[in-house]
């Protein structure tokens, strides 16, 4: 990832300043104080509000593809992030999206949209390994099972005479076995 440059973080620190402003003075919050800031979230996630640490963390390489969206449009990632901080010091039983959220949202300048709108394809998300299992008469698709699936499954198997190892399943169109091709996948 791309480092967070001095001026890029200025303007999150001001638009967070902008934000504390507007929640002293409307919500009548005198002791609030611009949040600690990190860049170190992942994934297809723009950010996340820590309440009870007063901290925003924020996904840096999706606000660097995305910059001026990201700290000061009207669907800002910031703006949102800090609508659920000053939610929180108004209301700490309050809902994460609620009625209140919303209203300090409109408040900010922000539209009080739940989710961001960013294209997400080129960040890293998690995979998942799948093992291979299919029917050896070519009757059925592969089967993909997750390694919890595959370890339990292996406990019931039988070596074939050419073998494979493969076990039976009842509902199966013709032969009723299914082999392990001993390959996994990721998905």
């Amino acid at each position: 990832m791309k480092q967070i440059s001095f001026e890029t973080n200025d303007r999150v620190l001001n638009e967070l300043l902008k934000c504390v402003k507007i929640g002293r003075e409307k919500y009548n919050l005198p002791d609030i104080k611009i949040p600690d800031v990190t860049y170190d979230v992942k994934g297809t996630y723009a950010g996340w509000a820590h309440c009870r640490e007063w901290k925003i963390r924020l996904n840096g390489e999706m606000m660097l593809d995305h910059l001026d969206k990201f700290i000061e449009s009207e669907r800002s990632t910031v703006k949102h992030e800090m609508a659920h901080l000053i939610t929180h010091k108004i209301d700490p039983t309050a809902r994460s999206h609620g009625k209140l959220w919303k209203s300090v949202c409109k408040a900010l300048g922000h539209d009080a949209s739940r989710c961001h709108d960013y294209d997400v394809t080129k960040y890293k998300t998690r995979t998942y390994t799948r093992h291979v299992w299919a029917c050896p008469c070519g009757k059925s698709n592969e089967v993909l099972l997750t390694p919890q699936k595959h370890k339990r499954q292996m406990g019931f198997i039988k070596q074939e005479p050419n073998g494979t190892l493969g076990f039976y399943v009842r509902n199966h169109k013709k032969c009723g076995r299914m082999v392990y091709l001993n390959k996994t996948t990721k998905i």
